[in-house]
């Protein structure tokens, strides 16, 4: 049996597997898209958040075909995990904050650049709304850190409210937790 097969993109229509063609990694932008779509790509390796996040990004995907869904696993595509990586390395590059987070993260793309995660819950319903009010609006974007705060604490509210959470708790989070530089 193939190491990867216990965590592979589930066989679905509305989530394309990208791969090393799908991305600009000869550019200097690395991990801008070759697609000119609203998208939201999932980044993912073989844990067993990745494997919970790929079925909930698939049902996501089923349900709103105005964005175009990507899943890529950076077991498999080395290239584009060496282009985050040297994101990484390089803190004045415009993508540098896409290379601050832990797998599985989601990216949200819009004429091929990346301009935000999703921070939101890893829930079907909540991450479907996102899709279909917020992550195609030109007005969101890594820079505009008062939409971005509020849009987050509705998701979460809305979560919290829906799994019985009323006292301030720790709930599931994707485990994409920012990365802290030391220096």
């Amino acid at each position: 049996m193939n190491q990867f097969q216990s965590v592979t993109l589930p066989n679905s229509f509305a989530v394309k597997r990208l791969t090393d063609d799908d991305f600009a990694l000869d550019t200097r932008d690395k991990i801008c898209l070759y697609s000119d779509a609203c998208s939201m790509v999932l980044f993912y390796t073989e844990s067993p958040e990745s494997k919970r996040l790929l079925n909930v990004f698939k049902v996501v995907a089923e349900s709103v075909p105005s964005i175009s869904f990507g899943a890529c696993n950076m077991i498999l595509e080395k290239r584009i995990a060496e282009a985050f990586m040297s994101l990484h390395m390089k803190p004045d590059h415009p993508f540098a904050w896409c290379s601050e987070r832990a797998f599985p993260f989601i990216i949200i793309y819009r004429n091929g650049f990346p301009v935000n995660f999703y921070d939101g819950p890893a829930e079907p319903q909540i991450m479907t709304n996102f899709c279909l009010n917020v992550a195609c609006k030109p007005e969101f974007h890594c820079r505009n850190f008062r939409l971005i705060e509020r849009v987050r604490e509705e998701m979460w509210s809305i979560y919290k409210s829906k799994i019985g959470i009323t006292r301030q708790e720790e709930s599931f989070e994707l485990a994409a937790a920012p990365y802290k530089k030391k220096f």
